[in-house]
């Protein structure tokens, strides 16, 4: 796809897709979890859960299902974690699960929970391999905001990693926000409290951020001549993509032709 049509097709399409987000915003919520490190080596394919965050959009609040509340909640102590984790994590999946189904959600939004090494069928593979049915969300549910800011302000749009600099550049980071590095190390030293509030903090962000781009007060790196398509490349592109340039090629081509003959003469 040329340059100038990705770029202002994408945006416009972007455009769009947070206006009827925010239509329907009644039944809509952001998801995030936290999960194991990816770099662990085992024998296993898929990363064991550690928290899940899901915000509404209307009323703004955050339910979380994480190791830390759900061991709480069947009083196992800290000390016993460790060993019934997976007894811990199948209570923790099922409650999200359980959510899932008995709700009506018109778009989940999410931040790159795309595939199976990350995403709703990684969660979905987790579930399975705990002994859990998980119910469906369908593809046409799932909004990816990370992607969806991509087409709206350009592919440089914020330096790495995204979604902390975009919050960085927005504000600040959520209260006991952690990088995906510093989830998996939490993880590992059984800070499951902290893992609890970090993926919190992150679902609430997602939320925001959308509202910001909403409402077009998204504070971000790009230019705006980048944004909207208005590189040199971009315009060229543009007149090549019109409908009228085919007509103006041939109607200049033949004209340049019947004065080359006329010179010929």
């Amino acid at each position: 796809m040329p340059p100038v049509v990705s770029r202002r097709v994408l945006r416009r399409d972007a455009l769009q897709t947070l206006a009827s987000i925010f239509a329907e915003k009644g039944t809509v919520r952001s998801v995030h979890y936290s999960c194991e490190s990816f770099y662990k080596e085992d024998e296993r394919t898929s990363r064991r859960v550690t928290a899940i965050g899901v915000c509404n959009f209307t009323s703004g609040d955050c339910e979380g299902f994480s190791i830390a509340n759900t061991a709480e909640t069947l009083e196992i102590p800290d000390t016993e974690i460790e060993g019934r984790f997976e007894e811990i994590e199948r209570d923790m999946l099922k409650a999200f699960y359980s959510l899932v189904e008995s709700t009506e959600t018109s778009f989940w939004v999410h931040w790159n929970m795309r595939d199976t090494y990350y995403g709703f069928r990684a969660l979905e593979h987790r579930a399975n391999a705990l002994g859990i049915t998980p119910a469906s969300i369908d593809d046409s549910k799932k909004v990816n905001l990370a992607k969806l800011i991509r087409d709206l302000e350009g592919p440089d749009y914020i330096g790495h990693s995204h979604l902390e600099s975009l919050l960085r550049a927005n504000g600040d980071l959520p209260r006991g926000f952690m990088s995906g590095e510093e989830e998996a190390a939490a993880f590992e030293s059984g800070a499951y409290v902290k893992l609890h509030a970090s993926t919190l903090g992150k679902v609430r962000a997602i939320w925001e951020i959308a509202e910001l781009a909403a409402s077009g007060k998204l504070r971000t790196e790009a230019k705006w001549w980048v944004r909207h398509g208005y590189r040199p490349s971009d315009i060229g592109w543009a007149i090549g993509e019109h409908w009228l340039y085919p007509i103006l090629a041939i109607a200049f081509g033949a004209a340049g032709f019947a004065w080359g003959i006329a010179q010929f003469f």
